[in-house]
């Protein structure tokens, strides 16, 4: 039975900008690709700081710090998913918030009622381990104080879904149709 649902933040909750950045700079480039995201990964491990990650990008994009922190930070709120959150979610079930973030960006980028709406936020650099690793998933469970098994997991990346899978959670690939993800939690809270 499922007693929490957990969202990923970035191209979940709100728009993710870093894939954006990506694919504007570096797509025709893979090697600076790979450094870009090897940047993403030591920043959300916690081996780098937001501003230093900031800064990393811009040099290696060859724009101004202004410029990339404009780019990364355009992540308007899935408003359609966040009032199903509030109206249909919050009243029965325990939320929660995964992220491979940098930083707690939570309430700037959704405002403080939202924010309130989760019961945990964990986010990688705090916890000291990023997503697929097995052991997030975990603390993020008992932040919340159920089970792995009793948590549905929504992310915008397959591998992220398996390794929730892999745990013991369920999952569901949220691909980018706010109504589609929808149903299928309702399909899963209901089944």
């Amino acid at each position: 039975m499922i007693k929490a649902v957990v969202f990923d933040c970035f191209g979940v909750l709100v728009r993710e900008g870093w894939f954006a950045f990506l694919d504007t700079y570096f797509a025709d480039d893979p090697n600076k690709h790979q450094q870009a995201v090897d940047g993403m990964s030591r920043m959300g491990s916690g081996l780098m700081g937001h501003d230093e990650f900031i800064a990393y990008l811009a040099e290696l994009a060859g724009i101004s710090y202004q410029a990339t922190e404009d780019i990364l930070t355009d992540n308007p709120p899935n408003e359609n998913l966040f009032n199903y959150i509030e109206k249909s979610l919050k009243p029965h079930y325990k939320l929660a918030i995964l992220s491979n973030a940098g930083a707690d960006r939570t309430v700037q980028l959704f405002g403080a009622h939202r924010a309130g709406l989760f019961d945990a936020v964990v986010l990688s650099h705090l916890v000291g381990t990023v997503k697929p690793d097995p052991e997030i998933y975990r603390i993020t469970a008992q932040k919340l104080g159920v089970t792995v098994g009793e948590c549905l997991f929504i992310d915008d990346l397959q591998r992220y879904c398996d390794a929730a899978l892999n745990v013991g959670m369920q999952a569901i690939v949220h691909d980018g149709s706010t109504s589609v993800t929808i149903a299928k939690i309702e399909e899963q809270l209901h089944a």
